[in-house]
């Protein structure tokens, strides 16, 4: 079993690669989440922003056909989307690169503090008025 979502893979990465990786955000408050939280010491990334959530660990099912089609079915968690935002966070202004999960958890003013910073997101959610961005990453189904 993959303890890592999508953004500990890319952090992970990047840390590897050398680069200096902050994790600003909820991790579970179970097992699933000192799990999470060991994988991305061991990976050199910054946790100092990182914060419990209060609540376990969001579940997500990845099925395969035989044809390699995929459905993810997601399992929610009983955190409320107050429980995804930090009670401090760090200075964006002399960020070089930003991947936000998404503006339905975290406040558009997230792109606004980064400045200069490459935005990374997923794609926008049906009605977003505002989704600042310079590349999308995922499908418009996610």
């Amino acid at each position: 079993m993959a303890y890592r979502g999508k953004f500990a893979k890319v952090a992970c990465g990047l840390s590897t690669a050398g680069h200096h990786v902050r994790l600003v955000g909820p991790v579970g408050s179970d097992s699933m989440g000192d799990q999470l939280v060991a994988e991305l010491e061991q990976c050199g990334v910054d946790i100092e922003y990182s914060f419990r959530a209060g609540a376990a660990s969001p579940r997500t099912l990845i099925l395969l056909d035989e044809t390699g089609e995929r459905t993810i079915i997601a399992v929610n968690s009983e955190a409320g989307p107050s429980s995804f935002l930090p009670v401090r966070g760090p200075d964006l202004r002399s960020a070089d690169c930003v991947y936000i999960e998404g503006y339905t958890r975290y406040p558009a003013g997230t792109a606004a503090a980064a400045k200069s910073a490459f935005l990374v997101t997923s794609p926008p959610v049906p009605g977003a008025t505002t989704w600042p961005a310079t590349v999308e990453v995922g499908s418009q189904t996610q």
